[in-house]
């Protein structure tokens, strides 16, 4: 698990989460509980977004953008046609991974 802040102060916490609760906002990049989480928070603590990763994070950057960088045990990844994660992912083992969000979560 990790914390980080960008320029305009909000923080960012990522980790590894089996849980099915966890409050993905609409639009999140993943609905299903893999194996990690990223949540983006405004100074004031409200959520900004959230959503599940292929990643269980070990750490994590956020550039003055908002875009995140995170780090840690990853799954191996199928691709569609067109280059974007598909909605079916197979865990195949643990394996290094790094995943990369827009400003949005995306």
């Amino acid at each position: 698990m990790d914390i980080a802040t960008d320029g305009a102060g909000n923080i960012f916490v990522a980790g590894g989460t089996g849980s099915t609760d966890f409050p993905v906002t609409p639009g999140a990049a993943r609905t299903e509980p893999p194996p990690g989480f990223v949540i983006k928070l405004n100074p004031s603590g409200e959520i900004l977004w959230a959503t599940y990763l292929d990643v269980a994070a070990d750490s994590l950057a956020a550039d003055p953008a908002g875009s995140v960088l995170i780090a840690g045990d990853g799954r191996l990844l199928r691709l569609d046609a067109s280059g974007a994660f598909a909605a079916g992912i197979e865990t195949v083992d643990k394996r290094p991974a790094v995943v990369q969000t827009d400003a949005s979560g995306n």
